[in-house]
């Protein structure tokens, strides 16, 4: 006679509910994810950031060397560079950031403001005049450079 123990059940998931929550997942990584996982907000706020560094960098190297430090802004890169003072020990020669060689260009659907053109900080820390520069990707991010204290503010 075999043996059985009364009231087992078997436990688990039926085939059928598996390829239901599979299907459910499959279709919601498709439309939803990509929603909330946009790569050029990501880039765009990437860039921005780094920006936004280089250009308080610059700021601080200028006050740091005693030379004129200059920011070129063009619609899709920047650049760092000394410039040429009447000081002996500042030639003009680009400058690279720490951790990282130029070029600094701007990821794919991501811009500078046209027009932004130049921001030089002299070796007092002031800036050669107010500028407010904006990264557009999905959405604009912005900072502000004020002329008379050199100051660069997050916006």
């Amino acid at each position: 006679m075999p043996h059985t123990l009364p009231n087992s059940h078997t436990q688990g998931f039926t085939l059928t509910e598996l390829v239901m929550v599979i299907v459910i997942l499959g279709v919601l990584s498709v439309s939803a994810l990509p929603m909330w996982f946009n790569r050029t907000d990501f880039e765009q706020r990437g860039f921005f950031d780094e920006l936004l560094q280089a250009t308080r960098y610059a700021q601080k190297l200028a006050v740091a060397s005693n030379c004129d430090v200059q920011v070129t802004l063009n619609s899709g890169d920047f650049a760092l560079a000394f410039l040429n003072t009447p000081y002996a020990h500042c030639a003009n020669a680009a400058i690279s950031l720490p951790g990282k060689q130029p070029p600094y260009d701007a990821p794919s659907g991501v811009t500078l403001s046209a027009g932004t053109g130049t921001i030089t900080f002299h070796p007092s820390g002031l800036a050669s005049a107010d500028r407010t520069v904006t990264v557009t990707g999905t959405g604009p991010l912005s900072f502000r450079v004020y002329a008379a204290t050199g100051y660069v503010e997050r916006q």
